[in-house]
Parts: structure tokens; sequence; C-alpha cells
């Protein structure tokens, strides 16, 4: 069996993205605040990942506690 529709590269990333932060998030990772640039540099180094930061801000802001600095958000437990 296979889907009637594959998902698009960039839709199937999303998804691996989704997973690869929720590790990030279990191991720890943001028990101190950290900006999403932060997190798109350790998503490079860990996975050799080009992530855009929209797409990894929109799902920290789901699974993640958000404070303002400036006008920038940081992400924490």
């Amino acid at each position: 069996m296979k889907p009637r529709y594959e998902l698009s590269p960039s839709r199937k990333e999303k998804s691996r993205l989704t997973s690869r932060i929720k590790i990030l998030i279990h191991i720890g990772y943001f028990k101190t605040p950290k900006l999403t640039s932060e997190v798109v540099k350790k998503l490079g180094d860990d996975y050799n990942l080009e992530a855009i930061s929209k797409d990894v801000s929109s799902i920290l802001g789901r699974h993640l506690k958000s404070t303002k600095k400036g006008n920038r958000n940081l992400y924490s437990e």
C-alpha cells in the first residue's frame, strides 16, 4: 500500500524537524532559554540540516513556553 498523494519534500522535512526538536526537548536542551537561531544552528550541527527559522519557531511555539527579549522570542521548558 502507498498513499494516494506523496508528501512534498518540504513537508517531509517539516515532519522530521518536529521529531528532532522533540528529541532536543527530551534531552533537556531547553532548560535554559534559547533563541530560534541557536536552535537552527544546533540542528545544523547535529543533523547536518538547513532548517528555516520560521519553521523552527512555529514548532517551538507549539511545544515550549516563550518569553520576549526585545523583539525576539526565547524558548524554554
